[in-house]
C-alpha cells in the first residue's frame, strides 16, 4: 500500500518479482541489495524490507515508501486493489 499511488500487487514467481499494476504486469529480475529483496529493470524498481518496500517507476524523482498487506486468497487480493465487484 502506497498511499499516494493505485494499489498494487506484488508477487514473487520463479526468482522475479511480478508487479501486477492496473493497466498492466510487468516482471523484474533481482538485483543485488545490501539487505532485504530487490528487483528492478531499467524503468521499475522495487525494494523489499520487513514488511515495507521502496518503489519507483517511470517518472518517479524519488522512491515511493510502501508498506505490504499480505493477502489471504485472491479475493481479499482483489479487494486490497479496489475491486468492489468480482
Amino acid at each position: 500500500f502506497c498511499s499516494e499511488l493505485a494499489p498494487f500487487a506484488v508477487r514473487v514467481l520463479d526468482g522475479r518479482l511480478r508487479v501486477e499494476l492496473p493497466l498492466r504486469d510487468v516482471e523484474l529480475p533481482p538485483v543485488e541489495a545490501a539487505s532485504g529483496a530487490r528487483y528492478a529493470d531499467a524503468a521499475m524498481m522495487v525494494w523489499l524490507k520487513n514488511g515495507e518496500a521502496l518503489y519507483s517507476g517511470p517518472g518517479d524523482e524519488q522512491p515511493h515508501r510502501c508498506r505490504a498487506v499480505t493477502a489471504a486468497d485472491p479475493w481479499q487480493q482483489a479487494a486490497l486493489r479496489g475491486v468492489t465487484f468480482r
